[in-house]
């Protein structure tokens, strides 16, 4: 299985996090992915560079380190008692959740290549790279379409 070790000492032991501790997820199949942990370490290796104890479970660091500025954000204010959950949001249409749904699950492969490679990568990166193949795929479709 896909496994790499850890950066920190070898001997000490990973802490598994409950995916969805004190979250209502709307991603049930990224919960099912970081229900195992091997994805949990492949988050917490590109979370190197950011605090995941900020967040009060995965998927909402995972969604907000992933989506970037603006929903770390609407996070916080969310935890702060100054937002709506993701869930109320306008923009959580069923479509809209569907296709943030598999944006995070091509992130956690991102991030668990990178590991399994032992390669740095930044969540900039990740983006950066998603971006990029999702609108050349968009393209292709596109294309595609107009035959």
């Amino acid at each position: 299985m896909r496994m790499a070790m850890m950066q920190v000492c070898e001997i000490q032991q990973v802490q598994v996090m409950d995916p969805a501790a004190a979250c209502q997820s709307i991603f049930p199949y990224v919960e099912e992915l970081l229900e195992a942990t091997e994805y949990q370490e492949a988050l917490k290796y590109v979370s190197s560079r950011t605090d995941m104890e900020d967040y009060r479970c995965m998927i909402d660091y995972l969604f907000a380190q992933s989506m970037g500025t603006h929903w770390r954000r609407q996070c916080f204010r969310f935890y702060d008692g100054h937002g709506s959950p993701l869930r109320d949001r306008p923009q959580a249409t069923v479509q809209q959740v569907a296709a943030w749904e598999i944006y995070l699950i091509h992130v956690l492969d991102q991030a668990h290549a990178a590991m399994e490679e032992q390669r740095k990568i930044s969540w900039v990166a990740i983006r950066r790279k998603l971006s990029r193949e999702v609108l050349a795929t968009v393209m292709q479709d596109a294309q595609a379409n107009t035959r």
